[in-house]
Order: structure tokens, then sequence, then C-alpha cells
């Protein structure tokens, strides 16, 4: 199944990736090149979300990721006791959906209201 894409989203001039694999391609939309690619989850990528100035990135490794768009680094991650399907994000708040449940959960780390601000 390897190439198959399970979601897609974009921001700018970017497309971002993701299929039965545990990195994110990044793509240029103007070029259709893949100019890098986002690695840190162990098992495949399950959902993808655009939110401000983040990628927030799902996996079957039961971790959810939140990558800078500006520098393309992780710069927080949340485990979980189950596997992310899908995102939506107000404000701060970034809901996670399952296929067993769906959680809310406050982003509220310095480090990521530097990228994520508020509106």
């Amino acid at each position: 199944m390897e190439g198959d894409i399970t979601c897609l989203v974009t921001k700018d001039q970017w497309l971002f990736s993701a299929s039965y694999s545990e990195s994110i391609p990044i793509w240029n939309t103007e070029t259709g090149k893949c100019v890098g690619i986002l690695e840190g989850h162990s098992r495949e990528v399950t959902c993808l979300l655009v939110a401000g100035d983040v990628l927030i990135s799902g996996s079957q490794d039961q971790t959810v990721k939140i990558w800078d768009l500006k520098t393309k680094e992780c710069v927080f991650t949340l485990t979980l006791d189950y596997v992310p399907s899908s995102f939506a994000a107000a404000d701060h708040l970034l809901f996670i959906g399952s296929m067993d449940n769906l959680s809310a959960e406050l982003i509220n780390d310095p480090k990521i209201l530097t990228c994520y601000p508020e509106k």
C-alpha cells in the first residue's frame, strides 16, 4: 500500500501529504517537487491539520505532533492512549477524533503559542 495518499492539507505554496508511511512529505504546489520531509512518527500518519503557522499530525503510534511551519521542526508531542483519526482546532483547543471517542486538548505551551497565535 506504499504510496496510497490518506490525507492532504495545504498552507500557502506547500502541500503536506500523509500515506501509509511515518513521514510527511512537503510538496511545492507551484513546481510539484518534494521540498522536504517531516520525520518523527514511528508508525503511519493518520491525519493532518494546518492551524495558523503549525501543522498538526496524528499517527498510528498514538501520538500527535505539532510542527512549526517556519522551522519545519516538531515543537510539541502529545502521547495518547488511542490512535487519532481526525482533527479540528478552535483558538487553543485541539479536538482529536478517533474510532472510539472525541477528546479536546488545551494547547497552552509557550513554545506553541509563539507559532499558533491567538485570534
